[in-house]
Parts: C-alpha cells; sequence; structure tokens
C-alpha cells in the first residue's frame, strides 16, 4: 500500500507542475526571441529648390520658395529665412539657403527697393515751332506783307520738369528688374507778335490797316510714374491761342467816317509724351473766319452802310511736331 501512494503522488506531482507552466516559457535552453523590431524610416532629401527672379517686399522665403523632395511629408530650413529690400542700393543680389535630409541648396534672388531714387534728370522743352507756325498763320490770313512786327515773351517754358529713376520688379519679363521713371513738375509759356497789315478791297474805305496781335500761351505738368508694362506717358498741354487787333481806316470821297473792327476766332491744342524720350508732343491750331465788321455813314452822315468784309475763311493748322 505505502509503495502504491508514493506512485500516486509522483503522478500527481508530475502533472501539476506540467500545468501551471507558462506555455511560452523557455525550456531553459532557449533564449526568449522578445518583440519583433520597428524600422525606422529613410529621412527625406531635398531634390529641388527654386526663388522667384525678383521682389519689392520684405518676405518670408518660405512664402515664395518652390521646394521638392524625394519623398513627402518633408520641410526645409531656409538661411536666412527673411529677404527685405537694401536702404543703401535700388537692387541687391541675395542668396538663400535651403537645407533638408543633410542635402543644401543656394539660389539668388533680385530684392529692389522701389522708393530708392537714383537720381533726378531736368527736362526741357522747347516751342518755339509753335511761333513759327503763328507767324505762318498771320501771313496766311493778311498775306507777307506785315510791318512794324514786335514780339514779347518767350516760347521757352519757365518752370522744372524733370524725372526721378529707380528700379522695379517685374516679375513675368527677361530681364525682371526695369527702370522706372517717375515724371513730375510744371512749366508755362507766354508769346505774342503784333503786326500792321495793309487790308484792300474794304467796301467804302480807301485805305486800312489792320493791327493784329496774337498771343499764344501754354501750361503743361505732369505727374505720373512708368510701371512695367508702360509704352507711353502723355498729357495734354493747356495751350490757348488769341487774335485780335484794331482797324484804321481811310474813307473813299463821300463817306465821313467809320466804325471798323476786326474779328477773329481761334483755338489751340497740343500733347506732350515725356516717355519714352526724348520728350515729342504735337501741337494744332484752328484759326476761324477774320472779318471786319461795323459801319461806314457817308453823304456826310446822312446814310450809314452796315460792313461785314470776310478777310479769311478760317483754316486747320495741324497738327504739327514739335
Amino acid at each position: 500500500m505505502k509503495k502504491l501512494f508514493l506512485t500516486l503522488s509522483a503522478i500527481i506531482l508530475f502533472f501539476s507542475i506540467g500545468y501551471t507552466q507558462a506555455p511560452n516559457m523557455s525550456d531553459g535552453h532557449t533564449p526568449d526571441p522578445g518583440p519583433p523590431p520597428v524600422k525606422k524610416p529613410d529621412s527625406c532629401k531635398l531634390t529641388g529648390f527654386r526663388l522667384p527672379c525678383c521682389t519689392d517686399t520684405i518676405e518670408n522665403v518660405s512664402s515664395i520658395a518652390t521646394v521638392t523632395f524625394d519623398k513627402t511629408p518633408c520641410t526645409a530650413t531656409f538661411n536666412p529665412a527673411t529677404i527685405s529690400p537694401s536702404g543703401f542700393v535700388g537692387n541687391s543680389v541675395q542668396s538663400v539657403t535651403a537645407c533638408a535630409g543633410g542635402v543644401c541648396i543656394t539660389r539668388s534672388i533680385n530684392v529692389v527697393n522701389t522708393n530708392k531714387s537714383l537720381g533726378f534728370t531736368p527736362i526741357s522743352l522747347d516751342f518755339s515751332k509753335i511761333g513759327n507756325t503763328v507767324d505762318r498763320a498771320l501771313d496766311a490770313i493778311f498775306g507777307s506783307g506785315g510791318t512794324g512786327c514786335s514780339k514779347s515773351g518767350s516760347l521757352k517754358p519757365s518752370g522744372s520738369l524733370g524725372y526721378d529713376w529707380s528700379y522695379m520688379c517685374c516679375p513675368t519679363l527677361t530681364p525682371c528688374v526695369k527702370n522706372s521713371h517717375k515724371f513730375s513738375g510744371s512749366v508755362s509759356w507766354n508769346f505774342g507778335v503784333t503786326c500792321h497789315f495793309p487790308v484792300a478791297g474794304c467796301p467804302y474805305v480807301a485805305s486800312l490797316d489792320a493791327v493784329v496781335s496774337a498771343g499764344i500761351s501754354g501750361g503743361f505738368s505732369v505727374n505720373a510714374q512708368t510701371g512695367c508694362a508702360a509704352t507711353k506717358v502723355c498729357a495734354g498741354a493747356n495751350l490757348k491761342v488769341s487774335l485780335g487787333g484794331g482797324i484804321g481806316a481811310t474813307v473813299l470821297a463821300g463817306a465821313v467816317s467809320a466804325s471798323l473792327q476786326l474779328v477773329i476766332s481761334a483755338s489751340a491744342s497740343a500733347q506732350v509724351c515725356v516717355y519714352p524720350l526724348p520728350v515729342t508732343g504735337t501741337y494744332s491750331f484752328n484759326i476761324g473766319q477774320v472779318s471786319i465788321v461795323g459801319s461806314v455813314e457817308t453823304l456826310w452822315g446822312l446814310t450809314s452802310h452796315s460792313v461785314d468784309y470776310v478777310i479769311y475763311d478760317g483754316k486747320n493748322f495741324g497738327p504739327y511736331p514739335f
């Protein structure tokens, strides 16, 4: 009995030890492998970096740069991170370096200071051709027999007109940095001529002397700046022309007095283009009908005759360049 009891105890102990051992437990000879290792992803690398050709404002490089990588997502660092126009020069070429995954690429960009004036250039205007046209207009009306002519004023303007120039950024053009011209100033002029002209053929008048005054005045002002797409900068000139005069008459026999006057209408216009340089422009005159009007008394004042004698039917002069 005692032997049987010991045998049963041994069997029970064996099964008890077998069922309480962990199923994954090593048998004492094979080491526990543990969890599988986690593979770290390869870091991305910079493959491309571009900047615009130019800028004229303070910029964060990250907002204007175009970067490419061998994989995404990925970010690059920039040195410097911010670019801004120089206060000393109108255009500075600045370098920027982008880096990612141990790869660095350097690019450059034109940084333009549009507020940096690089010099003032005065512009001179000469409207002497307009004066010559006035002389031709008087000859056309009264013939070339004018005498005792006197001139006043000048067609060379007084005042100040010119332009500052600076750089501007034109990203879509090649080259992308252009010159910008800011035109400003105003000029004015005043010119006049007075001549005596004989007038023939007026009814009831033996001889007639017209004292004709022609005046021209003008002004031109501009405040404009050229941009990337500018082709012309033009402005109209304030051009005025005036014609008038008095009449001195010797009446025919039988006439005792004459009350006559010279009637003339005239207008003018001009346009000045300051860009592209040199300055160009055109001007035009319109001389309307020129007449001697009034009355002549005859038969010792017993009768009065109206006079409306047309000397000139009128003409357009121009447009002419100056």
